[in-house]
């Protein structure tokens, strides 16, 4: 029983169109992660891609 954070330079993870109406565009997220001030993850438990995190930077620490 392992997770693993992998940095990641776009979102990958399948969603289902319920989930995709409750998040930004996946192009606008895309861009995101290319600014100096986020950083991006992806979550896998074991070998499966489980998640996505994405963080962005503020005055005190990061924001998820």
């Amino acid at each position: 029983m392992s997770y693993t954070f992998i940095s990641s330079n776009s979102i990958k993870i399948n969603l289902s169109d319920e989930d995709k109406r409750q998040i930004a565009p996946f192009e606008s997220i895309n861009k995101a992660i290319k600014l100096d001030s986020v950083i991006a993850f992806d979550i896998f438990y074991n070998d499966d891609l489980i998640g996505f995190a994405m963080l962005r930077k503020y005055d005190n620490g990061y924001f998820l």
